[in-house]
């Protein structure tokens, strides 16, 4: 059982949610002893963790820091910490700026998709119609088979082949599930994951933020 009420969960999820990305991209824990809360952000590593100090005063452990990889932040109440939470992701959007030539355009394809979301699809809490799923994932099957040519071309590893079909089918079956807003959202942050973790070149990510871009945002 979580330490926190389910009031101050609910602010914490407002924050990530509120904040330069969405609550999709992080695991968010509430264990029932030792840290209040442990937010990580998925898959860098990146993590934001609320405990509380014997003398009852709290702590945020951030990584990364303002100006320090990892720092810890004494504040005055839980209130401050949670408003902490979105400096927390700026600094964290400042890392992933650095560290990947593309991630404007990643987030630029963020906004695109929650735009066409908004735009373009009447009803997000409708389910797909059965020809729409099927229609979805011949979709799907086509940037599968761009991702096996790019492996073909040492583009990219097996291994990331592999990891990014096991994505790829899990999306397949979600098509049958989900309802079209939570499939898109869900799309979009699964293959902005993919290209945030696989080791390519500037080059092919471009390419791959261009085959999302086709086959995933909804007709406009």
């Amino acid at each position: 059982m979580s330490q926190l009420n389910n009031a101050v969960i609910k602010r914490i999820m407002s924050q990530l949610d509120s904040s330069v990305f969405s609550v999709g991209d992080f695991t968010v824990e509430f264990p029932d002893e030792g840290n209040l809360a442990v937010i990580s952000f998925n898959p860098d590593g990146y993590f934001f963790s609320l405990r509380e100090g014997v003398s009852g005063m709290i702590w945020t452990r951030e990584q990364p820091g303002d100006y320090r990889c990892t720092q810890d932040y004494n504040v005055r109440d839980i209130d401050e910490a949670i408003r902490r939470i979105p400096q927390w992701c700026k600094n964290v959007q400042a890392e992933l700026r650095t560290a990947n030539p593309i991630y404007d355009e990643l987030q630029k394809l963020r906004e695109s998709l929650e735009n066409q979301i908004r735009e373009n699809i009447k009803d997000p809490e409708e389910y797909f119609s059965k020809q729409e799923a099927q229609a979805l994932q011949a979709k799907l099957d086509e940037i599968a088979l761009k991702f096996e040519e790019l492996q073909q071309q040492k583009g990219i590893t097996e291994a990331e082949l592999n990891r990014i079909k096991n994505e790829i089918s899990e999306l397949k079956i979600n098509v049958s599930t989900y309802k079209k807003g939570t499939f898109f959202r869900t799309a979009g942050n699964k293959f902005m994951s993919i290209l945030k973790q696989t080791a390519m070149s500037k080059p092919v990510q471009e390419l791959l933020v261009e085959t999302t871009k086709r086959f995933l945002l909804p007709p406009s």
